[in-house]
């Protein structure tokens, strides 16, 4: 930013944040950004939440050092001012209903956490790739935080999907493109999504399927006080929806409680059962996801329906004829004598279930006369993570 420039921009803010909050006042605040914007452009909500983030790139602390205190300052009052314009801020209005607690006649455990079921979550999918750490050390709001708790979701469900760590997952960047999609638009792409009704459904879905998201958690400043993982909350958000990952519950001598995830995905934060409106809106994707690629889509060879043991195969044998061969070699993307030598890897899926899928490498080609077509014999990587000497 040009700093003459810079300066005019950051004064006109400053101006725009001493008006009373109102929607003609986040008009008028959001022009200095983008002076084309019209009435109908800010009536758009997708529109309006763009042009905010515009800004708040803008006047990013990073980009203005002359006063490093007022800048984040200025940062996070933007986001309030935001926030109390268009009424993000507050408490989402829900008819209220209470939530069935645990049935002790149901067989649930006492305790269960996703990592005991699906231990290669624990080092991948419940975090959540960039942004910088210097985002977090600033306000979002609350829709970005509930956007990255869906991605955080979608991510943890892929990799139970695919049976082990990938490599395709959702970050921050598209937390951005997802513009002002709530976490049920989003789940909407991926399938649709479904609300849990109560603690039970809860449980069964998280001991099923996975991680689900609360989008209803709303905490006090006397909570944010006491609570030994406040770090991990934003105070900007006290008093306002906080969306979370739950993965888990455990019983206490105190009683039950929740083990949830926020933003930085490390640490499990045990929340108590029926507190702060936490199980008011639990949702979580309606599919499985099993039909969405895990690894590179580019390199990937669709072979029909394998059982379930083939993942412990060392390698596989494969019968093609020419126009699946075609597509053999095109994922491979060079010659059979070279994909041989090289050890140049593709993916092989299921054709029905696209998340399955493991890297390989060409061994033999072999024409068979009598069935009038090709035997393909391929090894997979014992180590996904090199993929031999034809992974670049």
């Amino acid at each position: 930013m040009e700093a003459r420039f810079g300066r005019i921009i950051l004064q006109q803010v400053d101006k725009a944040l001493q008006e009373e909050p109102s929607r003609d006042a986040l008009f008028w605040l959001l022009q200095i950004v983008d002076p084309s914007l019209d009435k109908e452009g800010f009536c758009n909500e997708r529109k309006r939440a763009s042009t905010f983030r515009q800004l708040k790139l803008l006047i990013h602390p990073d980009k203005n050092n002359d006063d490093k205190q007022h800048a984040t300052k200025r940062f996070q009052d933007v986001q309030t001012f935001f926030d109390k314009c268009t009424g993000t801020g507050l408490h989402k209005q829900r008819t209220r209903r209470k939530k069935q607690h645990t049935n002790p006649s149901m067989n649930l455990p006492s305790y269960f956490h996703v990592n005991g079921k699906w231990a290669f979550l624990a080092s991948h999918a419940l975090g959540i790739n960039g942004p910088p750490h210097v985002f977090w050390d600033c306000r979002v709001s609350g829709q970005e935080l509930e956007l990255t708790m869906a991605y955080k979701c979608i991510n943890c469900r892929g990799t139970i999907a695919h049976g082990k760590t990938t490599e395709v997952t959702y970050n921050y960047h598209h937390v951005v493109e997802a513009s002002a999609k709530t976490a049920k638009e989003l789940f909407e792409d991926f399938g649709g999504s479904k609300t849990l009704g109560s603690v039970n459904e809860i449980k069964e879905e998280i001991m099923a399927r996975g991680p689900v998201v609360s989008t209803s958690f709303c905490y006090s400043q006397s909570f944010f006080e006491a609570c030994a993982h406040a770090t991990d909350f934003q105070n900007g958000l006290v008093d306002s929806n906080h969306a979370l990952l739950i993965v888990g519950w455990q019983q206490t001598a105190c009683g039950e409680v929740w083990l949830v995830r926020s933003k930085n995905g490390a640490t499990d934060i045990p929340i108590a059962i029926g507190q702060y409106s936490l199980e008011e809106e639990v949702i979580a994707p309606v599919s499985d996801l099993s039909n969405r690629p895990w690894q590179e889509p580019k390199k990937a060879f669709d072979v029909p329906r394998l059982p379930a043991e083939w993942y412990s195969w060392t390698y596989i044998q494969m019968y093609c004829d020419d126009n699946e061969l075609q597509h053999l070699f095109k994922a491979l993307g060079t010659s059979m004598i070279s994909s041989v030598n090289k050890k140049v890897p593709f993916v092989i899926r299921e054709s029905e279930k696209k998340a399955r899928s493991r890297w390989a490498y060409l061994t033999d080609l072999e024409w068979i006369e009598a069935g009038n077509n090709w035997k393909v014999k391929a090894n997979f990587f014992d180590d996904e993570r090199t993929k031999g000497n034809g992974w670049t």
